[in-house]
């Protein structure tokens, strides 16, 4: 095979393995009836870490997260929690040992499994694969920005 097509079909597989390890941005759900539609980003940290516990309203935040591995919680490890899967392992530990959270959050299988809790639960958050949304949850904006957009803080696409 001469050297330019080769060059052009190894191209081709880079792009292609890199858009697959990358995936899809990650949305920020909630119920459809949560009042809030906006977070800034210290405000999504404080909640998905349990720092905040309670909404403005006053009802108990019910964090939804992912098990370990998947692509949309490895994003969120590194944008949000800044720990690794084993760090943020420990932080939970350390607050129960503490009596500042009652349990640790239930890890789910998949973005269609966090997207169904959040989807029955009043005061459900979740993160999920922003491809996977549908009618059933509320996307919030973060920092005024939504999957998709540029400068979106969970892009798979940016390496901020």
């Amino acid at each position: 095979m001469n050297s330019p097509i080769r060059n052009l079909l190894i191209g081709v597989l880079w792009v292609g393995l890199t858009v697959a390890v990358h995936g899809a941005d990650v949305a920020i759900v909630v119920n459809p009836d949560n009042p809030v539609d906006e977070l800034s980003f210290k405000d999504l940290r404080a909640l998905l870490e349990l720092q905040q516990q309670f909404w403005k309203n006053g009802n108990r935040v019910s964090l939804v997260t992912l098990k370990a591995g998947l692509p949309e919680k490895e994003l969120v490890l590194k944008k949000v929690y800044f720990r690794t899967e084993d760090a943020l392992n420990r932080y939970w530990m350390n607050r129960m040992f503490k009596a500042e959270i009652a349990t640790i959050p239930k890890a789910r299988a998949s973005s269609d499994e966090v997207k169904q809790v959040v989807s029955r639960l009043p005061n459900g958050i979740g993160f999920i694969d922003a491809t996977t949304v549908d009618a059933s949850v509320k996307v919030l904006r973060i920092e005024g920005r939504l999957p998709g957009e540029a400068g979106y803080i969970l892009s798979a696409t940016d390496e901020t």
